[in-house]
């Protein structure tokens, strides 16, 4: 066998292996099989289907526990790690609404560029209350800063010895936050940064944060912003058009409503926040009240979302915690479809939806529950460029993965046939 016949033998073989290698993905493409999941009687994915690393559902009045799993292992808990930050900042003798605060530089330094942010600019002023929303409707890192920055006595609104050092002013709020925590009983939590990146030496645990939210449940403010499906930030001294910044919350929970997710056991999801890291994975810590006005609140880490990877995927894991520790307590249940067909359509003169005065201050307003109103795609929270696929993208992903094999295939068999050729004359 002399050389050139060599050649052909490995482009032959090349050429084999191209054919396999498409048929088995065409294969795998056409045969695997769609997940299978354990549904209730309404459709919903059921508690024993959901996959969560670590939970637990409390009672929000007594404290009594549910139900658990790993409550107490230290995890990265992501941007839930903002409800602390936002406690901190409501229990501040200083904390003022109205009070405004300056936007550093370092702020808006983050350490991965998906974080979620906002459009700041630097030396931008904003009132303590849009400061306060952003970061827990949008879960604006950025936003975290500011806070931390403003309120840590060293910088901008709060700074006595005119110190004017951001940076110092944040490592003073954290090491406040971390003493409150002691001091709270959350003594398996250790906060590095306001608004949950993950670092060494940042952790907290289910448990843990029920406490956190328990605590924070008892302030009028949180309740009202938590509980927003929209938030307008008005005009600043760096932006004025109102629609610089319409924030979109990124919890699903809030987003769909207890009604649009069919609840037999709630009537109203009332709060709390996501998160998610590469560390952490996707968090969720929410409450809710039952039809007999008990509170619970739910902590989900580590969740898996359920069949589409967007806040609706992400929240079903928790509604199905949040149901299962419903029934075991012995709330009363209501059928969701009954209940949405008993309300009263509005009368088409009547306006479905209202937004309030961009300049009007949460903390002194009294706004109808119409104000939850839809108007952007909701955002996805999170790092992975990815994250927000759905079937139709992956498929197209894979079909064109499959394409470029294809043309792998087809090149080897073009220049090995060209080879071949030329041996015949030569």
């Amino acid at each position: 066998m002399n050389d050139g016949d060599i050649r052909i033998l490995g482009c032959n073989r090349i050429r084999r292996f191209f054919i396999w290698l498409t048929l088995f993905l065409l294969i795998g493409l056409l045969a695997a099989p769609k997940e299978v999941h354990a549904l209730d009687p309404y459709g919903w994915p059921t508690f024993e289907e959901v996959q969560i690393k670590a939970y637990i559902v409390i009672d929000a009045e007594t404290g009594e526990t549910i139900l658990s799993k790993d409550a107490a292992s230290r995890l990265p808990v992501a941007s839930t790690t903002k409800l602390m930050t936002a406690l901190l900042l409501l229990e501040d003798p200083s904390f003022d609404p109205e009070r405004m605060l300056v936007v550093s530089k370092e702020s808006m330094r983050l350490p991965s560029s998906g974080a979620v942010s906002m459009p700041l600019i630097a030396g931008e002023h904003i009132r303590t209350v849009d400061c306060l929303a952003a970061m827990l409707i949008r879960s604006a890192n950025d936003m975290a800063n500011v806070i931390a920055e403003n309120y840590g006595g060293a910088f901008g609104a709060i700074d006595p010895d005119n110190l004017n050092n951001p940076l110092e002013s944040r490592r003073r709020f954290m090491e406040r936050m971390n003493k409150r925590l002691s001091e709270l009983g959350a003594h398996d939590t250790h906060f590095m940064n306001p608004a949950g990146f993950d670092e060494e030496n940042h952790y907290s645990t289910a448990s843990d944060l029920t406490i956190i939210m328990r605590e924070i449940l008892k302030y009028p403010l949180f309740n009202r912003i938590s509980n927003l499906q929209l938030y307008m930030m008005p005009p600043t001294d760096a932006h004025s058009s109102v629609m610089w910044a319409p924030i979109n919350t990124t919890n699903g929970l809030i987003y769909y409503g207890a009604q649009g997710l069919s609840s037999r056991y709630f009537k109203e999801y009332t709060g709390g926040k996501t998160g998610s890291t590469l560390g952490a994975g996707y968090c969720l810590v929410a409450s809710g009240t039952t039809h007999d006005d008990r509170v619970l609140i739910a902590v989900a880490l580590g969740l898996k979302p359920v069949d589409v990877d967007t806040i609706f995927g992400r929240a079903l894991p928790v509604r199905a915690l949040m149901e299962e520790a419903a029934s075991r307590i012995g709330a009363p249940e209501i059928d969701p479809l009954t209940t949405r067909l008993a309300e009263p359509l509005p009368k088409e003169t009547e306006p479905t939806a209202t937004i309030p005065e961009e300049t009007e201050t949460l903390a002194k307003t009294d706004v109808s529950k119409n104000e939850k109103i839809w108007i952007l795609k909701p955002p996805q929270e999170g790092q992975s460029p990815f994250s927000g696929w759905g079937a139709v993208q992956k498929v197209v992903i894979v079909l064109g993965s499959l394409l470029i094999v294809m043309l792998a295939f087809l090149s080897g068999w073009f220049f090995s046939y060209r080879y071949e050729r030329k041996n015949r004359r030569d």
